[in-house]
């Protein structure tokens, strides 16, 4: 049973999960509608940097970032050197392999927080989370900065971070949900003012501005984001729903979900049934890690892994 607080960032994870999933899905069709394109651009505008908040937010010690950068980093060491075995070469060894850029970026992200937490003790939140968006912005300037060891999007998602790691997870964000409406609409505002600036490669955060004044368009961003993501914390609902469950380890479903988009990129399909496929997707994976925890008799181990991985992700 999730408890009813565990049930508000359930329900917000599940909701990510799903723009991640379904994000992939349509990607091949994006260039080919509008709708799509429009649809892909508000997921990307949201999913990774909420994701990257909820990393962030329940680390409260130096001890509680350790551990887990000690569980996460040979997670993706695992990963990315079966991603390049399999690939034949493909990949290379520094360079993450499609959704496995989120693993490195989080594997720093816990060395910084360690470090902050066990020599600077929480001093100096707010100069660092303006220096974090600064750098954010900057750091597109340098061409050299890019997908190797994920160092653009670990820069430009480091601020997204930093405020769930500042951040308090018992606030009640429902109080702000008057707040949240205007930050949607001048988030919404913005977006659609901005929307023909903003390229597809812009917001994957990964490669070098191809545009002069690519700072400013990222700073947009992060004001659109902040801005969605206010709204989704203050509008989330924290009673228990029958789905609610889909949202609690949340990890599996995004490292299964790759080869399983991969196997369904050669097929055209009617967007909406996408969205079935992404729920139906969700389901498997979450019943299937029960069975399998119930089958080997160790669902008491289950849910303190569960609880890591519904954290980091």
């Amino acid at each position: 049973m999730v408890k009813l607080r565990s049930a508000y960032y359930c329900n917000l994870k599940l909701i990510l999960i799903f723009m991640v999933i379904y994000g992939h899905l349509i990607e091949r069709e994006i260039w080919q509608s509008e709708f799509l394109m429009l649809q892909y651009k508000w997921i990307y505008m949201i999913h990774m940097p909420m994701f990257s908040f909820l990393s962030g937010l329940f680390l409260t010690n130096a001890g509680q970032c350790g551990q887990q950068l000690v569980r996460m980093l040979p997670l993706y060491l695992v990963l990315q050197t079966l991603a390049v075995i399999c690939s034949g070469g493909e990949i290379r060894l520094l360079t993450p392999y499609w959704h496995l850029w989120y693993l490195l970026s989080n594997c720093i992200w816990l060395a910084i927080a360690w470090t902050w937490h066990r020599f600077f003790y929480g001093k100096g939140k707010t100069l660092v989370l303006v220096a974090s968006i600064a750098a954010g912005c900057a750091v597109g300037y340098a061409s050299f900065i890019g997908r190797d060891f994920s160092l653009s999007r670990t820069v430009v998602f480091f601020p997204y971070f930093w405020l769930g790691l500042i951040g308090n997870p018992q606030f009640r964000w429902d109080r702000l949900r008057r707040i949240a409406l205007l930050t949607l609409a001048a988030a919404g505002a913005l977006m659609l003012w901005i929307d023909e600036k903003i390229s597809v490669s812009l917001l994957y955060q990964a490669t070098a501005y191809s545009d002069p004044i690519g700072a400013v368009h990222r700073l947009v961003c992060y004001l659109i984001a902040g801005g969605f993501g206010l709204f989704l914390l203050a509008l989330m609902p924290g009673r228990r729903f029958i789905f609610t469950k889909l949202g609690t380890d949340t990890m599996y479903s995004y490292l299964l979900h790759a080869p399983f988009v991969l196997c369904l990129r050669p097929y055209r399909l009617p967007w909406p049934c996408y969205i079935l496929i992404t729920a139906g997707f969700m389901m498997i994976t979450e019943r299937s890690f029960r069975w399998f925890s119930n089958i080997h008799g160790i669902v008491s181990e289950r849910k303190n892994v569960g609880g890591y991985l519904s954290k980091r992700l």
